[in-house]
């Protein structure tokens, strides 16, 4: 908005922009982060966290590390929950496509493990249902 109103007061008509691609709006939001945490208003302590929160996905925690000017540390116990139910959801997933008759290779390409955690998984929520000594 400054620029375009620093631009209109000099009566410029065209202004030199960088477009950046993202896939999702959540990623502009934690990119409008990272570029405030340099150039503008920072963010309190209690909006970091209800950014990391929300943003959190599994597999962007560094970058959240890096925007929100935390530690790993911080950031792990403000996600505990968040980080509970995602597991809970890809074990669920697991179990789902084992019942489908799905390989555990194929289990693990899916959900983007390695087979030995889909074999961990299976066998801490399969087996012990079952009783093999005829009981």
């Amino acid at each position: 908005m400054h620029r375009i109103k620093a631009h209109k007061t000099v009566k410029l008509t065209e202004i030199e922009s960088k477009v950046e691609q993202t896939n999702s709006d959540n990623e502009i939001y934690l990119r409008a982060i990272e570029l405030n945490a340099t150039h503008g208003l920072q963010l309190n302590y209690k909006d970091k966290q209800s950014i990391a929160v929300k943003l959190y996905d599994g597999k962007n925690q560094d970058r959240l590390i890096t925007a929100l000017s935390v530690s790993e540390r911080t950031l792990r116990g403000w996600t505990q929950n968040k980080r509970k139910q995602i597991e809970e959801e890809r074990n669920d997933k697991i179990i789902q496509l084992y019942l489908k008759c799905y390989t555990q290779q194929q289990i693990a390409d899916e959900v983007g493990v390695d087979d030995q955690t889909v074999a961990n998984i299976l066998k801490s929520a399969i087996l012990p249902k079952f009783d093999f000594k005829g009981n």
